[in-house]
């Protein structure tokens, strides 16, 4: 009888065990959730990201290139003004004194100027500025340097044709920045007079 029964009981305890392990089957089961759809790319889906991806650079480069030429044409403007003012203040002088010895240093001050001026146009020429705008704005800088050269070196003759030259060379890149440039820039600078006595001093 105990025999019997614990034969009994244990088919009831199988039975259980059974249900058991088929109760954790069906939770491991429902424990994954499937996705629905097949592991192949909708090539239009991709082609449409791709060209997105490549617009949204494309603006992104155009963006860039629009505020470095801004910041150029900013820093072109800005110290155009700048030097035109204190190079005129200096041949003023030159014209009045007539020697470089009695300026009073607006000679030194008119270099000073242009080494500022011709740095600030240097340091906003970024690799996002387009090549022509580039090469307008180094052109400046050259005859910025040569207009300084011929102050700094107490010259009288040279320095109408280093104006001219800077001039034009101004013109020329404040043209490429159009809306940017400031009116006030367009003003020509002083031409020294012819020296009544011997140049230099």
């Amino acid at each position: 009888m105990k025999a019997q029964s614990a034969g009994a009981a244990a088919r009831p305890l199988q039975a259980i065990v059974a249900a058991s392990a088929c109760a954790l089957l069906v939770l491991a089961a429902g424990c994954t959730s499937g996705v629905d759809g097949s592991g192949q790319v909708d090539a239009i889906a991709a082609g449409q990201y791709r060209a997105d991806q490549s617009s949204s650079a494309a603006s992104s480069r155009q963006a860039a290139a629009a505020n470095a030429e801004y910041s150029l044409c900013a820093a072109v403007t800005t110290s155009a003004v700048s030097m035109l003012r204190t190079y005129n203040a200096f041949v003023d002088a030159l014209n009045s004194k007539q020697v470089y010895a009695d300026l009073g240093g607006a000679d030194r001050r008119a270099v000073d100027e242009f080494t500022r001026g011709s740095g600030a146009i240097s340091d906003a020429l970024t690799d996002e500025v387009s090549d022509g705008v580039r090469s307008q704005a180094q052109a400046l800088i050259d005859r910025t340097g040569a207009l300084s050269r011929a102050v700094g070196t107490r010259q009288r003759v040279p320095l109408n044709v280093a104006s001219t030259a800077w001039i034009r060379a101004r013109d020329a890149v404040l043209d490429s920045c159009g809306p940017y440039a400031a009116s006030s820039s367009s003003t020509a600078p002083a031409v020294p007079a012819s020296p009544s006595g011997s140049p230099g001093g």
